[in-house]
């Protein structure tokens, strides 16, 4: 809660009264002057209620008396008598006319019964007498507080440190309002450290700050302070861990580009038919990386095509499989004692949708099952004509039976209903390959490296072409072309046999 310091204003008020008397009273007689020296030393010692008792009778000997009907308003506040203090005090404030500090008690009254409007008023009423001292623009600050005005309680802080940049109360009230209401730390902070310094100096009005307001600034500021060494603590080991994982990646990027580079040296070496070589440059690419499947695979490869090593393949190929069960290339592993489901056979009136021929298709077609697959397959195109795999995929099993112009005319229509599809317009130009159509060829496989420019199979489909039309030159390109863009170890061989057959 925001609190004002007043340091030693309120319960020394009445004694700063009594000190400026003849301003107040004039000659206001011996009895009564008596009587109200009495009643001072009585609300002094703390005995209120016997203070009243003289301080009224001193009210009736001195009705005019300002500082009689202050003290006696005082009185009536210490004893809880608000009823009656307020309109004391209002009579001293009237009596005195230029003295703003009946109306600045009265505020204090006004603010401890949460008057707040009431308080403004009195506060500015003070102003207006006293002048825009840092005290009342502090008490008024903290009012528009308590009422939530923001703004206008901060114009007066700011209004009040300007006119003394070490006045503690408003130092205070400031850092408190950032702290509290505006909640910016940084700016709490600083002025609670203003506030601190401010403290400190003896000479200072308002310097004698209660420990509790000391105190709490401290802890304030010690929250911030660890608050600060913890971010930054924080900061620097998010830091260190970014720099560490930069680290680690620059070292998995460089052991990566190192197997690979191990890998393209195995392919070449295989091409070469160097395989005793490719198998220890695949084995320490492995020993390098060995999460990485492709050392695997192309070891396994390397064993089943060119070592005449069935026992070491189906080993290395088992290992792959364990090991990398979502790579697709696991799918195409046949290991001895495993062998596909031939799927039973559905009565075509139990499917409804092209969804459903075409699931069957696919069953026909992995078993092999060609002409139960083509069945299934057209069924599909009758329920959607523009369903693109079926075209592709009838067009494979056309291939499959060597009925190259019912294959040639499928791929075609894939590429027409699904121009996007690389692997349409590169089956489009094997057939045409196989069909001795090189022109077409060329341009169908052209078009699937206009798709993917590093698509290693029409770089090898075009280098065939290119060789079978003696253009040499463009052949070697394209079988460069595959083995560089290629991670198929057995792809990569063919390529580099082709070309190194080229003269």
């Amino acid at each position: 809660m925001i609190n004002q310091l007043l340091g030693s204003t309120r319960l020394a008020l009445y004694s700063l009264l009594y000190a400026s008397l003849l301003v107040f009273c004039g000659c206001g007689g011996e009895s009564g002057g008596l009587l109200l020296d009495r009643g001072l030393s009585l609300l002094e010692a703390g005995k209120y209620k016997e203070s009243i008792t003289v301080l009224e009778r001193a009210g009736e000997k001195l009705p005019e008396n300002a500082s009689v009907q202050l003290n006696l308003g005082i009185a009536y506040w210490k004893t809880g008598q608000s009823d009656k203090a307020i309109p004391a005090i209002k009579m001293a404030a009237d009596l005195a006319e230029n003295d703003g500090e009946p109306l600045e008690f009265l505020g204090h009254i006004y603010s401890e019964l949460e008057q707040w409007d009431q308080a403004q008023i009195a506060f500015e009423g003070a102003m207006e007498r006293e002048g825009r001292s840092p005290e009342l623009l502090t008490s008024a600050a903290v009012v528009k507080l308590r009422a939530e005005d923001l703004i206008k309680a901060r114009l007066l802080l700011y209004e009040a440190i300007n006119a003394d940049p070490l006045y503690t109360p408003a130092l205070y009230n400031i850092g408190l309002m950032y702290r509290d209401k505006a909640k910016n730390p940084r700016q709490a902070e600083q002025y609670l450290r203003r506030f601190l310094e401010a403290a400190k100096d003896p000479e200072r009005e308002g310097a004698d700050v209660p420990k509790a307001y000391i105190d709490e600034a401290q802890e304030y500021i010690q929250q911030i302070e660890e608050d600060r060494m913890r971010e930054e603590a924080i900061r620097a080991q998010e830091a260190a861990a970014i720099k560490m994982a930069e680290v680690g990646k620059k070292q998995d990027e460089a052991k990566t580009v190192a197997v690979n580079s191990l890998l393209d040296d195995a392919m070449a070496a295989i091409g070469r038919e160097e395989f005793v070589a490719a198998k220890k440059l695949i084995e320490k690419a492995h020993a390098a990386e060995p999460e990485n499947p492709d050392p695997t695979w192309m070891l396994a490869v390397l064993y089943d095509q060119h070592l005449d090593y069935p026992e070491m393949a189906e080993k290395k190929y088992r290992e792959f499989k364990k090991k990398h069960p979502e790579d697709n290339r696991s799918k195409r592993i046949m290991l001895p004692g495993e062998k596909k489901q031939t799927p039973e056979p559905v009565e075509v009136e139990e499917l409804d949708t092209a969804k459903q021929y075409f699931e069957q298709a696919l069953k026909y077609h992995e078993a092999a099952k060609w002409d139960e697959a083509i069945a299934y397959y057209k069924k599909t195109l009758e329920l959607n004509a523009k369903m693109h795999n079926a075209l592709y995929n009838m067009g494979l099993v056309y291939k499959k039976k060597g009925e190259l112009d019912n294959s040639l005319a499928l791929f075609k229509k894939t590429t027409v209903v699904q121009p996007e599809l690389i692997k349409g317009w590169y089956m489009l130009a094997v057939v045409h390959k196989d069909r001795k159509e090189y022109g077409e060829a060329e341009a169908a496989a052209k078009k699937a490296l206009d798709l993917n420019p590093s698509y290693d199979k029409a770089h090898f489909i075009i280098g065939l072409v290119y060789a079978m039309t003696d253009q040499t030159k463009l052949a070697r390109r394209h079988y460069t072309k595959c083995i560089q863009s290629t991670k198929d170890a057995a792809l990569a061989a063919r390529a580099r046999r082709h070309m190194n057959s080229l003269r």
